[in-house]
């Protein structure tokens, strides 16, 4: 208590009116029941009053009763004024001898009352179910005639007037009966009882404590309580008689307006003690109050109170111009006793005369931090050191201004100044970024960064992130190196041929070599391993290897580098012999872009040799001009988009495979950007002959027409691997895009694999020839089960879901594709999750009546992850309302 104890410590009581006045000017703060606090506080000030009077005695009885001693002994002397009913009150209540303090027990009285009042038997108390909130469910009143019984023993001792034996934990007790009751756990009619049963057992714990209290003692005698303070008593103790003899009152009085009631008490104050007050109450004001709010906490001292950090901050500065500290003190002395406009007076005084000083100092510290900015930038400003050397002068002539405009121009030389040596800079890393690799995009990106200002943090962050790429790839150099080294020694290769290809390694670099030095390094190892990858044979051959090892190398590849789910790996086998598209779904960090690029690399197709490419999707794909190409109107030249660099790519070499991942690939419409892809690849499985991808209008002139025709061959040895996330940035899938692709949801797992070192991933790639691929496939469709996916297909129909021939079509093929490889029933739980399960859109009120018959049908089918699913959609925490997306990143992820 903060202003008490101020109040109380700094004012000295001389007689009865003060004392009167002091308890009625504390009275509303006693309203805040810190009692322990108060207490010590009250008989600080008792101290200071002789005993007698009736503030004193009052007092002092309210301390026996509130701690159960006595300050001063003064309240077993009553006046004759404390007569009658509240003197017996007041005796009965000061005479309890126990080791709880009066006022504790007499209200541990008065709350068993009540309480036992609360519990008799058809009484809506805290026993009754409908205490908390009306419920109509038959098993849930069953369940609460359950608790009662559970809590009998402790009810029966307390309406007795007993304490009864100890309320022990219950949390299993109302699980079990919850349970019993068929109330769904965790539900929120679970929640909602839980919380009634524990509302009811606290109730019951707090009324066994206080009846506790009130047995713990019996009075001599009854002890008395009043409906009011009398009227005498009121004009002898003011607003204060409430709140002091509240022990002994019916009804305690509710807390009065403290600000209020305390304000009308200082504005019977002349200035100077409000000035006294306001520096006691600061404490207090600045930790409960905003001393700046529009409505002022205290009105009567508002503003001393904004004066006494002005005039504490000017005789500070005073102190700090190292003024007379005799003068000071005297200041400071006027300043205590309240007399504010005597201490202004007096530093205004001194402050005429050391104003010019304390500026000098100012300006030069100003001046010199400017200065010190300048130097460590390496800029000289030579009009501020002269503006330095002329602050005395300009000061004592009155011209202030013209050293605040110099200040001023020179800060905004020296920011110009920085900011065009932090660009220069900032373009200068951008270019090193450039020399060390970084993609095209990144560098435009911050060539328009380099437009804007430069923070300092931002240049360091440039500065780091050259250093980490530059580490990056001398260490990439340095696994290259090593990578080469590995494959020279490889004995498919000539000796004559291994000691040349030696000779034509390119030096070794490190740290300190310069950036074109390492890069030129790099380039000429991964040319140097792509010549030697070619000498050496490590293919996947069908006369000689099965299909089952060449699915163990996929998954032994893949699971050696990250740890995938070996069934997500077989699917997604199976998905790309069933079609070269393939959408990959999950959880962000599940690993849809690794598994797609260690895919390509087990099958010998990587980003070094230039058969696998990863292409991050912008937003801004809103035609195929970045994936096909254009023709630049400017240069008429036809400039080729992706698709098109890895279409020419594959028909330069037709015995390869080529792999695409497209990273994010909803982040704009695929239906738009991939038109041409999407309907070339399915006239090719349809079997049309000589399909193509148009680059331009066949009556188009480019300038390169020869190098790039209007028309290129559809690659059929290219995989298109797209990963998709869903977030407010992306775009849901279409059922023109859902239809023509696999869409696989991944899993997430976890492990250490990330933490072995590289040469302990054993595990080299495996070239598969296109051709070798095309043995594998399987074209003609499964017929196993093609009436249970009839069958789904009319459940879906019924609310308005189509899955058409396509679909139908590529689930079987799915089917096909994947004998010896799944089991029957896996295969199509598979096959629904990635083809029929991303159809399901709408509102579950909706979706309903299909949903329950696809149930059926899947565990019918043993379809265990579908099924999952589906009960997910089906459990009753989903809300009727609740939209339902097949496409969700969780989906066909174990709980």
């Amino acid at each position: 208590m903060p202003l008490l104890s101020s109040l109380l410590s700094a004012r000295q009581v001389t007689d009865e009116s003060d004392t009167l006045d002091l308890v009625r000017l504390i009275g509303p703060i006693l309203h805040e029941k810190n009692y322990p606090a108060l207490a010590g506080a009250v008989r600080s000030c008792l101290a200071t009053v002789a005993p007698g009077s009736v503030p004193a005695t009052v007092m002092d009885w309210w301390v026996k009763v509130v701690t159960g001693e006595s300050a001063n002994g003064s309240c077993y002397q009553l006046p004759a004024d404390i007569r009658g009913d509240l003197a017996d009150a007041m005796t009965a209540l000061r005479d309890i001898h126990s080791d709880i303090a009066p006022w504790r027990w007499l209200s541990a009285r008065s709350t068993v009352a009540k309480g036992r009042a609360l519990i008799e038997p058809g009484t809506k108390g805290p026993l009754s179910m409908d205490y908390y909130g009306n419920s109509r469910i038959p098993k849930e009143r069953a369940a609460w005639d359950q608790f009662i019984e559970l809590f009998e023993p402790h009810i029966s001792a307390l309406r007795s007037g007993r304490p009864g034996p100890e309320i022990a934990d219950i949390e299993d007790d109302v699980k079990r009966i919850l349970i019993a009751s068929d109330i769904i756990e965790n539900s929120d009619r679970w929640k909602a009882i839980k919380y009634r049963v524990q509302q009811m057992a606290d109730f019951l714990y707090d009324l066994r404590e206080e009846t506790q209290i009130w047995l713990s003692h019996t009075p001599d005698v009854d002890v008395p309580v009043l409906r009011e303070v009398p009227e005498e008593m009121r004009d002898l103790l003011g607003d204060s008689a409430d709140v002091l003899l509240f022990p002994v009152l019916v009804d305690p009085p509710r807390p009065a307006d403290l600000e209020s009631t305390l304000d009308a008490e200082l504005e019977r104050l002349d200035t100077g003690s409000r000035h006294q007050v306001a520096l006691l109450l600061r404490p207090w004001v600045d930790e409960r109050y905003d001393l700046y709010a529009a409505a002022p906490a205290l009105p009567a001292i508002s503003e001393a109170l904004h004066q006494i950090p002005q005039i504490e901050s000017q005789i500070e500065e005073l102190r700090q111009a190292d003024l007379d500290s005799e003068a000071i003190d005297e200041i400071e002395l006027y300043f205590l006793e309240g007399d504010f406009d005597h201490a202004h007076e007096l530093i205004g005084q001194h402050q005429g005369d050391k104003e010019i000083e304390l500026s000098t100092r100012r300006w030069q510290s100003e001046i010199d931090a400017a200065l010190h900015r300048a130097e460590r930038v390496g800029v000289e400003d030579a009009d501020l050191r002269s503006l330095r050397d002329d602050i005395a002068t300009l000061l004592v002539d009155g011209r202030e201004s013209t050293l605040r405009e110099g200040v001023r121009e020179a800060g905004e030389r020296l920011e110009n100044q920085v900011a065009r040596l932090r660009r220069e800079e900032f373009q200068r890393h951008v270019k090193t970024l450039e020399t060390l690799g970084t993609t095209k995009e990144r560098v435009y990106d911050l060539n328009n960064e380099a437009k804007a200002t430069i923070t300092r943090s931002r240049l360091e962050e440039m500065e780091r992130q050259v250093a980490n790429l530059r580490d990056d790839r001398v260490e990439e150099v340095r696994r290259t190196r090593e990578r080469v080294a590995d494959a020279l020694s490889d004995p498919s290769i000539d000796e004559d041929r291994r000691a040349e290809l030696r000779q034509s390694a390119p030096p070794i670099v490190d740290r300190d070599s310069t950036d074109v030095e390492i890069m030129a390094t790099h380039a000429g190892l991964l040319a140097l391993e792509a010549e030697i990858n070619k000498l050496i044979t490590r293919r996947w051959i069908p006369d000689r290897h099965s299909e089952g090892e060449l699915l163990g190398h996929l998954i032994k590849y893949c699971t050696e580098r990250i740890d995938y789910d070996e069934n997500d790996l077989k699917r997604l086998f199976v998905a790309l012999k069933t079609k070269p598209f393939v959408i990959l779904a999950g959880l962000t960090g599940s690993g849809k872009s690794s598994i797609a690029r260690l895919v390509a690399e087990a099958f010998g197709s990587s980003a070094a040799n230039g058969r696998f490419r990863r292409i991050a999707v912008r937003p801004d794909w809103i035609d195929q001009s970045d994936v096909l190409g254009y023709i630049n109107p400017m240069s008429g030249d036809f400039e080729p988009g992706w698709l098109a660099d890895v279409a020419r790519s594959c028909q330069a070499n037709p015995d390869d495979l080529f792999f695409v991942l497209l990273d994010e690939m909803n982040l704009a419409p695929v239906e738009q950007y991939l038109a041409e892809f999407l309907s070339a690849m399915e006239s090719v499985r349809a079997g049309f002959d000589d399909v193509t991808l148009p680059l331009y209008t066949r009556g188009a002139k480019p300038r390169n027409a020869q190098q790039w025709p209007a028309e290129l061959r559809f690659p059929t040895n290219l995989f298109v691997i797209g990963t998709v996330n869903v977030d407010e940035t992306t775009r849901p899938l279409s059922d023109r895009v859902i239809d023509r692709a696999n869409l696989l949801q991944l899993k997430l797992r976890w492990s250490r694999g990330h933490h072995e070192a590289e040469d302990t991933k054993e595990t080299q790639p495996w070239v598969v020839d296109s051709d070798a691929w095309r043995a594998l496939v399987k074209v003609e469709p499964s017929s196993e089960h093609h009436d249970i996916l009839v069958g789904f297909a009319e459940m879906l129909e019924l609310v308005g879901i189509g899955v058409g021939l396509r679909s139908h079509v590529e689930i079987e093929r799915f089917l096909a594709n994947a004998e010896d490889i799944l089991e029957s029933h896996v295969a199509l739980d598979m096959g629904v999750l990635q083809r029929i399960i991303p159809k399901v859109r709408g509102f579950k009120r909706e979706l309903t009546p299909a949903l329950e018959a696809m149930r059926e049908a899947l565990v019918a089918e043993k379809c265990g992850e579908s099924l999952a699913v589906v009960d997910r959609w089906l459990d009753p925490s989903v809300s009727d309302d609740a939209y339902i997306d097949g496409t969700a990143p969780h989906i066909g992820i174990p709980r």
